[in-house]
């Protein structure tokens, strides 16, 4: 038969059960561990410290209780263009994402022209 990986761990000591425990207990109940810490009148830093300590050697897993979520990136959309029709007849367009002051030279340009 097979050893799974978790045959080849050290054994944890009493204290190290009584945080597994909990981080387990926390873990199923998919709940923040702040707040698992404060109903069950955890030191929260003792907790996060365990937590640490318990990974490293293999002991808990990191489950799906993260509160990241994965992001899609979408392709970027092209900015319509931008069209100003001046009092002289004119009309000044500019697309993509010029800066405010190229605008307002192409603006002043265009207004010296009538």
């Amino acid at each position: 038969m097979e050893k799974s990986n978790y045959d080849n761990l050290p054994p944890l000591t009493e204290r190290g059960q009584f945080w597994l425990a909990h981080l387990e207990n926390c873990q199923s109940r998919k709940i923040p561990l702040t707040r698992y810490a404060v109903e069950n009148e955890l030191n929260l830093s003792s907790l996060y410290s365990w937590q640490g300590r318990l990974r490293r050697t293999g002991h808990f897993q990191k489950g799906a209780t993260s509160h990241f979520r994965r992001l899609q990136v979408l392709p970027s959309v092209p900015a319509p263009p931008i069209r100003i029709r001046l009092p002289n007849g004119l009309s000044v367009e500019w697309t993509g994402t010029s800066g405010k002051a190229m605008l307002q030279d192409a603006i002043k340009a265009a207004l010296l022209l009538s």
